[in-house]
């Protein structure tokens, strides 16, 4: 809402830096939740379904946007855009304080033998069930010395510089395609229709299939990579192929609730989780800034530098991606010649055991 008030690039550069770190707990901490109350084979789905909040927030925001931007008052339509949203946004965050438990253990609409199931329910997991609040800096190690860590938040950087531009310039990147004014900004509703459609349909599957998660990521940053290139190559007079370019590069966006969703399903202790959440979330945010960089107001509307950027980090993350499986394939199998197959009786309700440390009953999940 502080947006509104902003009379010069320094003031509007210092909300926007508030702004970010207020932001910056909302999607980990939603990772956080989401392991503690589901199974991994659960989690893909659950995490879908909070993420669908973007596109869904693409759709609607265009629509309330564009209605906004015809209002006509003592305030520029911008600032009325900010209250309006800020308005929302603040008043649900009390909502969520005042009724969203931390764990089972608090859970105030769960009697004491249901909060106990419903941590046992979860330790088949063989990772958090929850958490005794205690800081293990052996875990922090782990987490860093951890290839998989590294693999994953590389792939997060990389996919992220188009999302860094794609995000920041989305409506002057339609602009460019020949549309204008607020036409643009509501002809973005279709790209968060296909990230929705890309969320659903991919969290959904994964939910069903076993071990497909990273084929589907793969798949969906090739589709990425498909409609920038469309993006990329097409003449500026086809618009309806370059718009349909950008909202198939939208694929990408609903790789990151699969991405998500391998941190709480594949890495175990708290502490560890957390610092992979950190990293995961520390790339995401570089990605984030890198990205815009390479898009240059000289070469507004096009943006062919910025493109061949994204698409080249879309390229990159592939790569990252699939040595990601193969890594987690390869210590399944490793684990499987010197331990054989975990024991499903085994529950880990009260032992803080790290992925790596627990190497008799836990198995990556792909």
């Amino acid at each position: 809402m502080s947006h509104a008030a902003c009379k010069d690039f320094a003031s509007l550069m210092v909300a926007r830096f508030f702004l970010g770190v207020t932001e910056a707990a909302v999607a980990p901490g939603f990772s956080l939740f989401t392991s503690l109350w589901y199974k991994r084979k659960e989690q893909p789905l659950r995490h879908g379904i909070w993420f669908c909040g973007n596109s869904i927030a693409s759709i609607v925001g265009g629509v309330a946007a564009y209605g906004v931007g015809h209002i006509h008052g003592k305030l520029a339509q911008w600032q009325y855009l900010f209250l309006i949203f800020g308005t929302i946004t603040a008043f649900w965050a009390i909502v969520m304080f005042i009724f969203m438990p931390d764990n089972q253990s608090t859970t105030w609409w769960l009697h004491e033998d249901n909060k106990q199931a419903a941590i046992r329910r979860v330790a088949s997991n063989q990772t958090v069930t929850h958490s005794d609040n205690k800081y293990r800096m052996y875990q922090l190690v782990d987490a860093l010395t951890d290839p998989a860590n590294w693999l994953l938040a590389l792939y997060i950087f990389c996919v992220n510089l188009a999302n860094g531009g794609l995000t920041a310039f989305g409506s002057l990147v339609v602009k460019g395609f020949g549309y204008k004014g607020l036409d643009a900004l509501l002809l973005q509703m279709p790209a968060g229709g296909t990230q929705l459609g890309f969320v659903i349909v991919g969290c959904y599957l994964c939910s069903q299939v076993r071990n497909i998660r990273i084929i589907v990521m793969f798949g969906l940053t090739l589709t990425s990579v498909l409609g920038l290139a469309l993006m990329y190559a097409l003449e500026p007079s086809n618009r309806a192929g370059r718009l349909t370019g950008y909202c198939l590069a939208m694929g990408y966006a609903a790789n990151m609730p699969l991405g998500l969703s391998l941190i709480p399903s594949n890495v175990a202790g708290y502490t560890k989780r957390s610092t992979v959440n950190a990293c995961t979330f520390g790339a995401y945010c570089l990605g984030n800034i890198v990205g815009p960089q390479f898009f240059s107001v000289a070469e507004a509307p096009q943006y062919t530098r910025g493109i061949a950027a994204s698409l080249a980090g879309l390229c990159l993350g592939a790569c990252f991606i699939v040595r990601l499986r193969f890594w987690y394939g390869f210590e399944n199998r490793r684990r499987e010649r010197q331990y054989g197959s975990p024991d499903a009786t085994v529950l880990f309700v009260d032992q803080e055991l790290t992925d790596r440390e627990n190497k008799k009953q836990f198995r990556y999940l792909l």
